[in-house]
């Protein structure tokens, strides 16, 4: 049977103590019980966890609890450091092998026409931005005022990022820019990989170009006559001629949109929106 004579690490309630108290009656009461004979009524809860810190790394506490020790720390990093915990339970010890690959099979798939892994990852960064949403808080609200996310300076986008206050809030806005660098980051990336995917790609076809091109050129000289623009192959149904007229229409579109939307200067707008001074780290919501 599962150890559950602690509740968690001192760290976790440290995390969670507001200035000097804790904001929830049932965080005091679990430290109380983790602290034991080490509680004292007559300190704030931040000096209770200091003490329950110094009982922590006791010999004696460690020879008793390590078990539960090493459980309190994968609850608690499955539940507050999801990168981390992915990394563990996946086994990667590398986190940049691990983002090269990942962005290496959407660029593919993206290539091949398939989106379904780039829309599942944007999904999965904007899902762990937005916790804590408290979605009781959020109806009542919106329940007040059907119109609420339409107040204030800038109308929630939900399509995008949902808020935990229908009207925005400070909290918010850092979650959902958070969430948007995030995924402007995965897209610039991804698209720098297609670009170099395409060009080994092309320089792979442009080989066989230039194979088939010199043997043509020693084959025509020997050739007394030439080769008649109709020849058509069963296999692409279309004659000689007909592929070149194509291959026309396919440069002139390509000119037509080549322009059509303008993302070289990307980088440089999501450098100066991260280029703003480092906000101090915003804690849950309450």
């Amino acid at each position: 049977m599962k150890d559950k004579s602690l509740y968690h690490s001192p760290g976790w309630y440290e995390g969670r103590c507001l200035n000097e108290d804790f904001g929830s009656p049932k965080t005091k009461k679990m430290l109380k019980s983790d602290a034991r004979d080490r509680w004292d009524n007559q300190l704030r809860d931040i000096e209770n966890i200091a003490l329950y810190q110094e009982y922590w790394d006791s010999e004696e506490f460690q020879l008793r609890h390590g078990v539960r020790i090493g459980e309190i720390f994968l609850e608690e990093m499955k539940k507050d450091d999801k990168v981390n915990w992915n990394r563990l339970i996946k086994g990667i010890s590398d986190d940049t092998e691990f983002f090269s690959d990942l962005i290496d099979d959407i660029a593919r798939q993206s290539l091949g026409g398939k989106d379904k892994l780039l829309h599942s990852t944007i999904l999965k960064i904007r899902k762990e931005k937005q916790k804590p949403l408290q979605m009781k808080k959020r109806l009542r609200a919106l329940k007040l005022n059907i119109y609420a996310s339409s107040q204030g300076a800038l109308a929630e986008d939900t399509t995008l990022h949902t808020w935990c206050n229908p009207y925005g809030s400070q909290k918010d806005y850092y979650k959902e820019l958070t969430n948007h660098l995030l995924v402007l980051a995965l897209l610039d990336s991804v698209k720098e990989r297609m670009k170099l995917i395409l060009l080994y790609e092309v320089e792979g076809i442009n080989k066989k170009i230039r194979r088939h091109l010199e043997r043509g050129i020693e084959v025509e000289k020997l050739l007394q006559v030439g080769v008649d623009e109709n020849e058509l192959s069963i296999a692409t149904m279309l004659s000689i001629g007909k592929i070149r007229d194509y291959k026309k229409a396919m440069n002139e579109y390509n000119r037509a949109t080549r322009d059509l939307v303008d993302t070289e200067k990307a980088t440089e707008t999501i450098n100066k929106l991260l280029g703003k001074e480092k906000k101090q780290k915003l804690k849950g919501f309450e």
